[in-house]
């Protein structure tokens, strides 16, 4: 404007205020008019400036917003015509001047429309812009635009022709200048939480993962319905291992998939079985049912919001209500527990038992103290199957396992003789990680010690009472008080059981009868036997017979000090003629040997094998004694 006269101006000015105020010609009027005009020349001389900046976007998205959140879609959809047509005349090399100026000052007014003087109003009229009638909008015929108004009409564009209206999905479908109300989005964001397609947020499920449908969004956003999007992608997951895991174990392996975002998140769950499965599975589930509560408690909010708008029109104060920068602080936290359950699902597809808890309790290893804390709080329902078993196990001798879960095996078909070593073993893969194998040994071997006593030793007075029952009540929250509580029942029942065997069966007994006899510690006993027995084992091989030495061994128990050895020691004494290598060369001497029979609870601890190393021992002996025996 600097090749414009400053005096032409200051003229234009002067005549338009007069024009408006219409002064009646005394010195009043032209004293109003003169003190106007000076306003108005400061106003026009002063360096003020709008404090919002010049963008035409960002201006024409405040007046959607506005328009669309007073209900007026209809009016929001004619305003974004008009603004496509003045980009259109704008191509055409016809540009509007101060286009932004001009729609802020739209807006400025509509602000304070209840405000304005009628005579402004008329002052607008006069200029040329029409009032459109509230009731029924103005028919859309011509694009209204003031930037040809002081063109030649020969020089001005033709008005392009007049549509028929497109569907409505069409139009949204290429309006993304459009932006829908925060509301909407906030109610969809809170379905997606659930895991529930929305009206303008679904899920994809070729893409997996959320998608905004074809409708105009902020990019800002965008942005925070992906963030956002991620919970409820999250929640589906976890959700479908839980169902997956209690109502269709056996199904196959589904299709591994992958987070676009969090490739952590990998494969596509599959259940884990038995009752540590389930319980990871109870306690995931109760973790879903505090984020479905808070989930609830978000769209009562909501509601109550959008209920106070219907009855007094009034919206929230700015930073009162929910939005969607607001849910991104809320929502942290348990989108953090949601990804840690994710995380662990993915771990223990397939797992059960021990092995699962372990999988589960290496989560407690992180920096965070909030994440040990879930974890750990997790484990005490994870564990709770295997500390049951444990206190079934260490106080009654009882083990309940169905889905070989616990890191005790039990071999149903071991005979008697072989309980104590056959029967019962351990399982490495399914030893708890909180469990050392030195502890899971001694678990073992307490209650293999309660059921020995019982089916082998026939003794059921060991009661283990809250007294001496140390592991009762005990679960992960006190797992560090566990190995003391193992030990205090070990020496319990050790004792007892060792009681048992030296009390009433005579285990000191047994294995000084085995020394005297056996290894000929009872020598006078020895040296009758053989000076009656040489004879008859002089003779071949095949010319013996067991019943016939039996008697001599009978002969030599009365001749000798073993007769005042008690019965039940002495009626275990026998022989037994070994197997000829040579039955024709070989003579007697070669083939006796003497016996100890032992039974049951004994023979667990003189086993078959012990006892074929004794004999072995006996033969050598009695080698060199009938060496002895000859030599004098």
């Amino acid at each position: 404007m600097s090749d414009v006269d400053p005096l032409k101006i200051a003229g234009l000015l002067r005549r338009l205020v007069q024009i408006h105020l219409k002064p009646s010609g005394d010195l009043d009027g032209e004293k109003k008019v003169d003190q106007v005009f000076q306003f108005a020349m400061r106003i026009l001389g002063s360096r003020i400036s709008s404090t919002v900046s010049g963008d035409d976007f960002q201006i024409s998205n405040l007046i959607t917003k506005k328009l669309v959140r007073a209900g007026n879609q209809e009016k929001a959809r004619e305003f974004q015509e008009l603004l496509q047509k003045l980009q259109a005349a704008a191509n055409r090399g016809v540009a509007l001047r101060h286009k932004w100026a001009l729609l802020h000052m739209l807006n400025s007014l509509s602000d304070h429309q209840e405000s304005m003087q009628p005579a402004l109003m008329a002052a607008f009229s006069s200029m040329g812009l029409k009032t459109i009638p509230a009731p029924k909008p103005a028919p859309v015929a011509e694009p209204v635009s003031n930037e040809f108004s002081g063109l030649p009409l020969a020089s001005r564009p033709a008005a392009p022709a007049v549509l028929p209206p497109r569907p409505l999905k069409e139009r949204l479908a290429e309006n993304l200048g459009f932006e829908i109300s925060e509301d909407v989005l906030l109610r969809d964001v809170v379905f997606m939480f659930q895991g529930i397609d929305g009206k303008y947020v679904k899920y994809n499920a070729k893409e997996e993962k959320f998608l905004i449908v074809s409708v105009g969004v902020s990019r800002s956003n965008r942005d925070l319905i992906g963030r956002l999007s991620e919970l409820g992608w999250l929640f589906k997951r976890v959700r479908h291992f839980v169902e997956t895991s209690l109502h269709d174990t056996d199904s196959a392996p589904l299709q591994r998939r992958t987070h676009p975002t969090h490739p952590t998140h990998a494969p596509t769950l599959v259940g884990c079985t038995g009752l540590v499965g389930q319980s990871f599975c109870a306690a995931v589930q109760q973790e879903l049912n505090d984020y479905v509560r808070l989930i609830a408690v978000l769209e009562s909010q909501l509601k109550a919001e959008q209920h106070q708008l219907q009855l007094t029109g009034v919206a929230p104060k700015p930073g009162s209500g929910l939005t969607l920068r607001r849910l991104m602080v809320w929502m942290h936290e348990p989108l953090q527990r949601m990804r840690m359950l994710a995380m662990m699902a993915d771990s223990v597809q397939g797992q059960k038992g021990g092995l699962l808890a372990s999988t589960v309790r290496s989560f407690t290893h992180h920096g965070a103290p909030l994440v040990r804390s879930f974890v750990s709080h997790m484990l005490i329902r994870v564990c709770a199957p295997l500390f049951g078993m444990i206190r079934g196990w260490v106080s009654e001798g009882e083990l309940h396992d169905p889905n070989g879960e616990f890191f005790v095996a039990v071999e149903q078909k071991a005979p008697v003789d072989r309980m104590w070593f056959d029967k019962f073993t351990l399982r490495p893969d399914m030893i708890p990680s909180f469990i050392s194998l030195a502890l899971a040994k001694k678990i073992l071997l307490i209650g293999k010690s309660i059921i020995f006593l019982r089916t082998c030793c026939k003794d059921t007075t060991l009661v283990l009472d809250a007294s001496n029952n140390a592991v009762s009540g005990l679960d992960y929250a006190q797992v560090e008080r566990l190995e003391p509580a193992i030990d205090s029942i070990a020496a319990v029942v050790n004792k007892h059981l060792l009681q048992t065997l030296l009390e009433r069966y005579k285990l000191f007994e047994h294995f000084t009868a085995i020394k005297q006899y056996l290894l000929l510690g009872q020598g006078d006993f020895i040296q009758y036997l053989m000076d009656i027995i040489g004879p008859d084992l002089a003779k071949p091989a095949s010319t013996l017979f067991r019943h016939n030495l039996i008697g001599i061994l009978e002969q030599a128990i009365q001749g000798s000090n073993a007769q005042y050895d008690p019965a039940y020691i002495v009626d275990r004494l026998d022989i037994r003629l070994l197997e000829p290598r040579q039955r024709t060369a070989e003579c007697g001497w070669d083939m006796f040997s003497l016996d100890y029979h032992v039974d049951v609870p004994i023979s667990t601890i003189f086993s078959p094998d012990v006892m074929g190393t004794y004999l072995r021992i006996f033969n050598s002996l009695w080698g060199i004694k009938r060496v002895e025996h000859s030599l004098s």
